[in-house]
């Protein structure tokens, strides 16, 4: 009768036990990257960052939040330290998907300005809220750009632009506030400049302007409708392109 080994007792092969050892699992105290300046710190799964981690990139930026499949998934923030002042510079708070800020989130940049809102593979894109030197921006983004309904804020002069925005220009219907000087701009936009517009006193605000015009605007009468000289202003910008294709 031949012997038959226990399946049970049988020994793990040699190359099994150190490829097992290779495979990082758990919590890691320190795992360098492809410089001794890359460094992370937290949990693996399966040979990937997976979980909690703290990661420092060459450039001194350093990530602290979640990962998953070896990309920074989940709620996190990458910040910075500056050489000058040793303070900690927040550069992005929020959510992250495949390594890119993802959903809602809130990005500092170096000339001080901030956005709060949405983003998609790493850009501005969907509703958000652009706080800058001059003033804030409450607009819907298409991939980095004003694109939708806004409103613009100058904070020196307090003037303030509310209406449709098209590839980062005004475009469509728009009203544009002085309240510097206490009018309104109302009408149509095309490509960032007013093409069908009426400018008014804005009754509500003249009194307390501190430019107020020494005149009031009389009331004007609209001879056409915005909206068919817009449409038609289109038309006759889309001839010209026709023209030029043609030659």
């Amino acid at each position: 009768m031949p012997f038959l080994k226990n399946k049970d007792n049988r020994i793990t092969p040699k190359w099994k036990s150190v490829d097992n050892l290779t495979h990082r699992n758990g919590y890691r105290a320190a795992v360098f990257g492809k410089s001794i300046k890359e460094k992370y710190t937290g949990w693996f799964k399966d040979n990937m960052k997976h979980g909690k981690g703290y990661q420092v990139y060459e450039n001194q930026t350093f990530y602290e939040g979640d990962w998953a499949n070896d990309k920074r998934n989940g709620h996190g923030y990458l910040s910075f330290v500056c050489p000058s002042t040793k303070k900690t510079l927040r550069i992005y708070t929020g959510e992250w998907k495949d390594d890119f800020p993802s959903s809602e989130g809130m990005k500092s940049f170096p000339d001080g300005g901030l956005y709060k809102g949405e983003f998609k593979f790493g850009k501005r894109h969907g509703w958000g809220t652009l706080h800058v030197l001059r003033g804030w921006r409450d607009l819907h983004r298409t991939m980095d750009m004003r694109h939708g309904v806004g409103r613009y804020l100058n904070h020196e002069t307090g003037n303030y632009y509310e209406g449709s925005y098209k590839v980062d220009k005004k475009c469509g219907l728009g009203r544009y506030h002085y309240l510097s000087t206490g009018q309104v701009q109302e009408g149509v936009w095309f490509d960032d400049f007013p093409e069908v517009t009426e400018m008014r006193d804005d009754l509500k605000r003249r009194d307390g302007a501190p430019r107020k015009t020494e005149f009031e605007i009389p009331p004007l009468t609209i001879l056409m409708d915005p909206h068919q000289v817009y449409l038609s202003r289109a038309h006759e910008i889309l001839d010209k392109v026709k023209e030029v294709t043609m030659e």
